[in-house]
């Protein structure tokens, strides 16, 4: 790290690392490096893979950009481009919420990202404010891609324990497994919402609180969804209020929002997964009616490049052997360095990745609302 970056300082810090800012001494380039602590846990381990897995796979305008991985004394090391805030900093600068104007600027960027995520088969499950980032000028970067993984079947069970609570959907809340790419969107009508006055949407203390909290606001759930949260032993014991007259986005955000643009949150928030808006129909709804991209990219929509890659090796402290090496082609100079106690890089190429995308459950801290740059 020392040869190539400088470390200018710490620019985040999270449970499984820290994150700098350091300047390429080659070409003067900032860039965020993200330091993962070195772990024995291999639930921990499984997530960095998958990290690198999904980063390896996508190139979009609204992701940010992945430019190098190494390792050094038994530290992971993962460097981006350097993007200056995120959106709850953003947030602390303005906590009266943002212009009706920069809000559809933000939402239309990160509905790009995602829908790009999403037809290449991954669900970012942990969309928030902290892992949207921010240039000056407002073009938008989604970050943070430890809790994403590839979906390849409605009917595939997944961890119901990723998102942050406040930005979980009722789908989640309700612990089914069953779940699909409408989470991403569900996270991001929240956070329209925060954007809008400074404030979470539905700011539960606990996942029993959360979904009293989404009920007070919305109404009651869909009977689907009653059924299922009287069948989850989790909530034994519990009874869900009836909530006859809800307080609605509609009162909530009178005079702040457009009809139109409430009800695209609307759309976005609604209970049912397969009701809610999502795809295609984001763009085509009446809130982006005759609105364009700010930051129009040369090719917007790239298709994702299937790499495999051999990431339970790069993770553990274990070297693969010599002939291994050899054996195996450099993909697009995506190369792993492993800096051994001579301080000489190896280029290690990165193959092979298999049954990376078990199901595990995820520990993710809630409803931390410090400044961490996560990526």
């Amino acid at each position: 790290m020392q040869s190539k970056y400088e470390v200018l300082g710490i620019v985040g810090e999270g449970a499984y690392g820290k994150v700098f800012k350091c300047k390429n001494k080659e070409n003067s380039e900032f860039v965020a490096m993200k330091q993962f602590k070195e772990v024995e846990d291999d639930l921990v381990k499984k997530t960095m893979a998958r990290e690198l897995k999904v980063l390896q796979m996508l190139k979009h305008d609204n992701i940010v950009e992945f430019k190098e991985a190494f390792k050094r004394k038994g530290n992971l090391y993962l460097v981006f481009e350097y993007v200056e805030k995120n959106l709850l900093e953003l947030l602390q600068e303005q906590p009266k919420g943002l212009d009706p104007s920069v809000i559809k600027k933000i939402i239309y960027q990160t509905c790009l990202a995602i829908k790009y995520l999403h037809d290449n088969n991954i669900v970012h499950r942990d969309i928030k404010p902290e892992n949207l980032l921010v240039h000056d000028n407002l073009k938008l970067k989604l970050c943070d891609f430890g809790f994403a993984r590839t979906i390849k079947t409605s009917r595939e069970k997944l961890t119901d324990y990723v998102a942050t609570r406040w930005y979980r959907s009722p789908e989640l809340l309700l612990s089914s497994g069953y779940y699909g790419p409408e989470v991403d969107y569900w996270a991001i009508g929240c956070i329209m919402g925060e954007l809008t006055d400074g404030d979470p949407l539905f700011d539960g203390s606990s996942e029993i609180d959360q979904i009293l909290v989404i009920q007070k606001v919305l109404g009651n759930l869909p009977d689907n969804q009653i059924e299922m949260f009287y069948s989850n032993p989790h909530f034994k014991g519990v009874k869900l209020p009836d909530v006859p007259k809800p307080e609605t986005l509609e009162r909530r955000y009178m005079g702040k929002l457009s009809k139109q643009a409430i009800s695209f949150m609307k759309a976005l928030l609604n209970p049912d997964p397969k009701q809610r808006l999502k795809g295609d129909a984001i763009f085509s709804h009446p809130y982006f009616e005759n609105y364009s991209n700010p930051f129009p990219p040369n090719n917007n929509f790239q298709k994702g490049k299937k790499i495999n890659l051999n990431l339970w090796k790069l993770v553990n402290n274990n070297q693969p052997k010599t002939n291994d090496r050899k054996n195996n082609a450099s993909l697009n100079n995506n190369t792993f360095r492993n800096d051994n106690q001579n301080n000489n890089s190896e280029q290690i190429p990165l193959n092979n990745a298999s049954s990376i995308n078990k199901v595990y459950n995820e520990n993710n801290n809630q409803n931390q609302r410090k400044i961490i740059i996560y990526f």
